[in-house]
């Protein structure tokens, strides 16, 4: 059966096809069950070809609907634009009554006429099911209700279904229908009211509303079997773009209304109520009046949740100093809120050096009043952030336009075997990146191989047994160096029988193009606040030369210190470094350390039990007399 073929029935008067000349066994059920197995016209208007389908309007004869031919309107579609053949048709028939028999829908339609519908109709779908659509249960018959209106310029075709003893009846325009003006949003059916969709803008954005011409995409109505409570909720399409502040675009503004009619009526009846109750106040009852006023104002507060009657939720498409994504408006806040995508611009507009493949879930949020933005989310790949690789990075970026960027991303770096919380800020006027890091019980080994591999330089490898009770560091990279900087405290071991808290104010790495300096500083203590053993401050100051094993320490001495007290906390008990000295020896000004540790090549080398660190000891007078002592071991 080709289209060709129809339109020739249709002019000549004679419309009538079999269900044995369809294939498809949707179509030839669909004529067999609700059309006694003949789709029949008995009067035709000139058919209205089109490149989808061909549309037949006339009487039809329905069977089940009474003797009466119908008025009825069949859309029969084409296969393609080349190819003539039918592959179904929709029958959209006026229905003689309110309720239909069986075997069509048999819902009680009449709440639909009490909202203004003028004909009950059903809809046949003898259309064979599209790929999408398999395994999808679509009924082939759907009762509904037609409804005009002289202010619109179609008749608007509701479909309804009944669930739960709730009638829903819904009408859709793929290529919307145009509205004069908001205010006749009120009075499609179930959305009484609904004109008042401009109260819930605010205010300085109600001015835009006036010159806006709707375009209905979408009417949901929903009647109780008693038809009592009814509610209705609309779709439209506002405006293809929104006036908002320079450098931000909302396109495509589509408005989401839901309107509940009963509830308007009570919280009118309640503010009736509010009204007369408060004009009845005189003068002799204001005191009594100011106890009740508490009361008043929590049923003022009661009443304000019942008189939320209509919500109203946008979305549109809003682009914001390079950022682009698709947002739901809550209303009156002005929040949008969307999901940035890995083509939104989100990378080059907050810092361009990372990478652009990462999107992960991005959670986007604008104030489009305050013109203010909050991006979250995790990101869906590891990220190179100051030349350091970060894994699970999460991403927190708020800003003001171009005026004010902060952006934080967090995750996880590994260190030996050990995975830290990493932090990372980026400037916005410097275009660089902080990154910050807290450890515990961290081998000085592993995070000197960390920083030769991040760095292109290791650390001093004179603290190399260092294990790190605490440490914190921070990498710094901008486009002309990039600079590492920690501090840490740690268990120091001078000799075998000697170990002390060092503390470590500056580890510091400085890499320029292929360059890099390194040093080190810190201080300790040794001794005790006593006469006998005074406490002793050293500075301490590693070799520049990251290879070497070397630091040096010095320590200005109070007055009185002789040579055997200086000595007494470096040395065991037993030990007498000063015996046989002159007792005249004068007291001590300063005493200095130069500590060398094993290298690795001594432990791995034959021998390795010998091989220990040295500690020279150099002691020096007022009149620049010295001692020197060297201990190892």
């Amino acid at each position: 059966m080709s289209v060709d073929t129809i339109t020739e029935m249709a002019r000549a008067g004679s419309l009538r096809l079999q269900a044995d000349q369809f294939a498809d066994p949707v179509v030839s059920g669909v004529l067999t069950t609700y059309l006694g197995s003949e789709l029949k016209f008995l009067e035709s208007l000139e058919p209205e070809p089109t490149a989808e389908s061909v549309t037949v309007r006339g009487r039809c004869a329905v069977p089940g609907l009474g003797l009466e031919p119908c008025p009825a309107v069949a859309e029969f579609l084409r296969a393609d634009a080349q190819d003539g053949t039918v592959t179904g048709f929709v029958l959209t028939v006026d229905a003689p009554q309110w309720r239909l028999p069986q075997p069509f829908p048999t819902h009680d339609l009449s709440p639909l006429r009490e909202l203004g519908a003028q004909s009950p109709v059903v809809v046949l779908h003898a259309v064979p099911a599209t790929k999408k659509e398999a395994g999808q249960d679509r009924p082939p018959a759907v009762s509904g209700a037609r409804w005009e209106r002289s202010d619109i310029t179609e008749p608007v075709l509701f479909l309804a279904s009944m669930r739960d003893g709730v009638l829903t009846a819904s009408a859709g325009f793929p290529d919307g229908l145009a509205l004069p003006a908001l205010e006749h949003l009120g009075h499609l059916p179930g959305c009484t009211g609904a004109e008042a969709l401009s109260e819930r803008f605010p205010a300085e954005w109600r001015n835009c509303l006036v010159s806006v011409r709707p375009t209905l995409r979408e009417v949901t109505v929903s009647c109780s079997s008693d038809g009592k409570q009814v509610s209705g909720e609309l779709e439209i399409d506002l405006a293809p773009r929104w006036p908002l502040p320079e450098g931000v675009t909302l396109g495509a503004v589509r408005a989401r209304i839901a309107v509940d009619p009963t509830a308007r009526k009570e919280a009118k009846k309640a503010e009736e109520t509010e009204e007369t109750a408060e004009a009845e106040k005189t003068e002799e009852t204001k005191e009594a009046g100011k106890a009740e006023e508490t009361e008043e104002t929590e049923e003022a507060e009661e009443f304000e949740e019942k008189k939320d009657w209509l919500s109203v939720t946008l979305t549109g498409n809003l682009t914001a100093y390079s950022l682009s994504s698709a947002v739901t408006v809550a209303l009156p806040s002005m929040t949008a809120k969307g999901v940035l995508t890995h083509n939104s611009g989100f990378f080059e507009h907050m810092a361009s050096d990372l990478r652009k493949d990462t999107n992960g879930e991005l959670s986007f949020q604008y104030d489009l009043q305050k013109g203010t933005y909050d991006i979250t989310g995790k990101l869906s790949a590891a990220q190179k952030i100051a030349g350091v690789h970060v894994a699970n990075v999460t991403v927190k970026a708020v800003g003001d336009g171009d005026r004010k960027r902060e952006f934080t991303l967090e995750g996880r770096l590994t260190v030996g075997k050990t995975e830290i919380k990493a932090t990372a800020k980026r400037s916005q006027k410097a275009e660089s990146w902080t990154l910050t890091a807290e450890a515990e019980n961290i081998a000085f080994r592993d995070i000197s191989a960390w920083a030769e591999q991040t760095m292109g330089s290791g650390l001093p490898a004179s603290l190399t047994e260092l294990t790190l009770q605490k440490l914190s560091f921070r990498v710094v990279s901008t486009a002309e160096e990039r600079t590492f900087d920690a501090k840490a405290t740690a268990e120091f071991p001078l000799t075998a029988d000697l170990r002390t808290t060092v503390e470590i104010a500056e580890m510091k790495i400085t890499a320029k193009g292929k360059t890099s300096e390194v040093s080190a500083k810190g201080f300790f203590a040794l001794g005790h606040a006593d006469a006998e053993s005074p406490l002793m401050k050293f500075e301490l100051v590693a070799d520049r030369d990251p290879k070497s094993t070397s630091w040096t320490a010095t320590s200005i001495l109070g007055r009185g210190i002789t040579l055997s007290q200086a000595l007494a906390p470096l040395l065991p008990a037993n030990a007498q470094p000063t015996a046989g000295l002159p007792d005249l020896l004068p007291p001590l000004k300063k005493l200095s350390m130069r500590y060398t540790a094993p290298k690795a090549t001594d432990r791995t080398a034959p021998g390795t039990a010998e091989a220990s660190a040295s500690l020279v000891l150099t002691a020096e007078t007022p009149q620049e007399a010295r001692a020197v002592l060297v201990v190892t071991g």
